[in-house]
């Protein structure tokens, strides 16, 4: 519970031009929405299932939670491809982060 975006959503949120992705992971929600940063398509090896378990050991071996470390990697990964990164629980306002 309380894991966001695998990096098949991020990589197919592109690919498929869809403005925007929500994912619900028990009481919480995450949502992305392109901007105008966002790239219109990725090469095929952009972020892959590699690249991102990569980043989420790294934040694991920085002390963070398995939950946390995918959380971060999800920041990492909208900042780098231009996303707007939102995260809220059920039947409240989502947050920009």
């Amino acid at each position: 519970m309380g894991v966001a975006f695998s990096p098949g959503d991020l990589r197919i949120t592109i690919s498929r031009k869809m403005k925007i992705c929500v994912v619900q992971s028990g009481e919480d929600l995450f949502m992305v929405a392109q901007t105008p940063d966002t790239p219109e398509q990725i090469a095929v090896d952009e972020i892959t299932e590699s690249e991102f378990n990569d980043r989420v050991a790294f934040y694991q071996r920085l002390g963070q939670s398995w939950q946390e470390a995918v959380f971060q990697t999800n920041l990492h990964l909208c900042r780098e491809y231009g996303f707007a990164f939102y995260a809220g629980k059920l039947c409240q306002p989502l947050e920009r982060r």
